[in-house]
């Protein structure tokens, strides 16, 4: 199987020019599950766009040949194109792509409000804004360098995680920076495994010219702090800030054979 949604090739050339100028809908289609599917290379391949105003729940895996949604023109075919570039998912609340070797940008910056769950094993995500995430998983991404890069107005709507877990992360030295790690204050679960390069949880803070930055980094909800299997974690964050969690109630830390100590608040 290759395409989801093709033109009949006895259809009228002008008939099928024509097509590609319009959207398909599925205005009741809430859930759509494709995978192990290793030819499948476009979802529609002569519509222009394709509308799902209900879809709920998207899970894609196992297509190493998809990188795009939509594809109307034959001569751009083989370009790279992001994933949802011509698909509207205004309802979507529970997203996973699993294995898309041939996908390198998800969105070309869109605001997803109602998008909660979210999981990605692959190489990272576009400049995207998502008020309502809830829950962040980042697996087995051996390339991965940055959880959000120093961008203040594309972290902004990352406020609202209340559970990080990332694993299997190799190339990952830090996680926050002390400025991103304040906007976190919704966060609740902290879990962090086998990322074999990780020395910190929290990053030096980039140097801002004449700029004084506080050294206080709260977690006021944090109630669970997992770390396992890092062998170059060092600290949760740089000697010169204090990180403080009035809710912790749970601590693991198991196999960090450098971690000398916790924060004295924890």
């Amino acid at each position: 199987m290759e395409v989801l949604i093709s033109s009949d090739k006895e259809r009228d050339q002008n008939e099928i020019a024509s097509a590609t100028m319009h959207k398909i809908v599925f205005p009741k289609l809430r859930e759509l599950i494709l995978g192990r599917l290793p030819s499948f290379t476009v979802i529609c391949k002569t519509i222009n766009a394709i509308k799902l105003p209900q879809l709920n729940q998207l899970i894609l895996y196992k297509k190493p040949k998809l990188n795009s949604f939509c594809n109307a023109s034959e001569s751009n075919y083989n370009t790279i194109q992001p994933l949802f570039n011509k698909v509207e998912l205004i309802a979507i609340e529970k997203l996973l792509i699993l294995s898309m070797h041939n996908v390198i940008e998800i969105w070309p910056g869109k605001h997803l409000q109602k998008l909660r769950d979210m999981i990605i094993f692959r190489k990272g995500c576009s400049d995207i804004i998502l008020p309502s995430l809830t829950q962040l998983m980042l697996l087995y991404l051996p390339k991965l360098t940055h959880v959000w890069k120093d961008n203040l107005p594309i972290i902004q709507g990352f406020q609202n995680p209340t559970s990080l877990i990332i694993s299997g992360c190799g190339s990952l030295r830090n996680i926050f920076s002390p400025s991103q790690a304040r906007l976190l204050v919704k966060l609740q679960e902290i879990k962090v495994t086998e990322c074999g390069v990780l020395e910190a949880i929290i990053g030096e803070e980039p140097k801002v010219d004449d700029k004084v930055i506080a050294n206080i980094i709260m977690f006021p909800q944090l109630s669970s702090l997992k770390l396992y299997h890092l062998p170059n974690l060092r600290s949760i964050c740089p000697p010169a800030y204090a990180v403080e969690g009035s809710f912790l109630k749970k601590i693991e830390v198991i196999n960090c054979p450098n971690m000398k100590a916790l924060p004295s608040a924890f």
